[in-house]
């Protein structure tokens, strides 16, 4: 009986951990994830890392801070040319993200970062992109931030071959509940007159 109390209380901790950051699973093929949604795939040099009180009143974790050289982008609307550096935050370290430790400056690394979205309000503060939490199936060890070696690193090339076939596959599951869907509206009975 004591086990099971315990097995219990561990399950909800877990569980609530993961609900607490909103840690989901993404895998390339949602639809939007690299137009609408604004997530990247970046690789980059990392220029400075620091830790911050959050700017959430109810959480007590501090957030990362790092500021990034983007190099290239993999997928998603960066453009490293218009943007030579890319200010983001993270949280890294416990059970609620994907990003086991923090970015060592110098290093290079393959995010998946979530733009903050455009905005006519000059006013808004840069650094609302965010490395994303999520776990990344797509990703090495399926973590939004890894150390690389440099371009030439085969994970990016094995990410990179993920990716699109993620996409594809999306695509085509996409297409393909489009046609279900438009020949059940072919199909279907018109509606009775008067309804």
């Amino acid at each position: 009986m004591q086990f099971r109390r315990y097995a219990m209380m561990i399950c909800v901790i877990v569980c609530a951990s993961s609900v607490y950051a909103g840690q989901g699973t993404v895998d390339g093929s949602e639809e939007g994830l690299f137009t609408e949604d604004r997530y990247c795939v970046v690789i980059a040099k990392v220029e400075r890392v620091w830790k911050e009180k959050s700017i959430d009143s109810g959480d007590t974790r501090p957030i990362e801070r790092a500021v990034l050289r983007p190099l290239a982008t993999l997928a998603g609307p960066l453009d490293p040319s218009l943007h030579p550096t890319l200010s983001v935050r993270f949280y890294s370290g416990g059970p609620s993200t994907s990003i086991k430790e923090p970015p060592k400056v110098g290093s290079t690394v393959m995010a998946v970062v979530r733009l903050k979205p455009p905005s006519v309000d000059d006013d808004e503060p840069v650094q609302l992109n965010f490395i994303v939490s999520e776990i990344c199936a797509f990703m090495p060890e399926s973590s939004s931030l890894v150390q690389i070696k440099n371009l030439d690193d085969p994970q990016v090339s094995r990410t990179l071959s993920r990716i699109q076939e993620a996409r594809k596959q999306g695509l085509e599951k996409r297409t393909k509940e489009k046609k279900v869907q438009e020949q059940t509206r072919r199909e279907s009975p018109p509606p009775a007159p008067g309804k």
